[in-house]
């Protein structure tokens, strides 16, 4: 019950104390792909041939062993000797 305040009299606000909400629930952080080793081996399965690559901090291959024009090299020298393999009449 409110208690007799005098006539004119301001009604003081009421004000209510609400707990704080819960945090917002924040999802698990994804773990963190471990960095790619520096530098990767890949097999050119098509030249039989192991490359290494050398990446820079974006992750893109700045260098390679063998170079991109070595490897083109090798797919040519591949290409030609298969042909020329081809070519040949075949002996009985």
């Amino acid at each position: 019950m409110d208690p007799i305040r005098p006539a004119g009299a301001a009604l003081a606000p009421r004000t209510q104390i609400l707990p704080h909400p819960p945090p917002a629930e924040v999802p698990p952080r994804a773990a963190a792909a471990p960095p790619m080793p520096n530098p990767t081996l890949r097999l050119d399965a098509s030249l039989g041939m192991v490359v290494m690559e050398f990446r820079n901090g974006s992750e893109q291959v700045a260098r390679s062993l063998p170079s991109e024009v070595e490897l083109k090299a090798y797919r040519l020298a591949q290409r030609i000797g298969l042909e020329a393999e081809a070519a040949k009449p075949i002996r009985r």
